[in-house]
């Protein structure tokens, strides 16, 4: 399991299956460029420019899918691209919101 830190030296990664990507997902529903999670001035972002959607799951929330758009991220949970999550698939993107150390 890899671990990426987003911070204001490095406030943007993006996701997807194209090799340039700083999380590289290998579903095939998941979009070349499919997402990008962002830090701006009022929290984190994930922005879905993506043909299939991504599946976002908070830990106090039901799972819920956005296409085309932006969701603030919180505490933590899980994304999917282009697919419902499920207990037993590999290309899951696992979040933590926390403070510097």
């Amino acid at each position: 399991d890899k671990q990426y830190l987003i911070n204001a030296e490095h406030p943007v990664l993006m996701i997807g299956r194209d090799p340039s990507a700083d999380i590289q997902i290998s579903h095939l529903k998941a979009s070349r460029m499919h997402a990008w999670l962002q830090l701006r001035d009022d929290g984190f972002y994930l922005i879905d420019k993506s043909s299939n959607g991504t599946a976002v799951l908070f830990a106090d929330q039901a799972e819920f899918t956005i296409l085309h758009k932006q969701v603030r991220l919180r505490a933590r949970g899980c994304l999917a691209l282009g697919q419902f999550l499920k207990s037993d698939q590999e290309d899951v993107v696992y979040f933590e919101i926390g403070s510097p150390p």
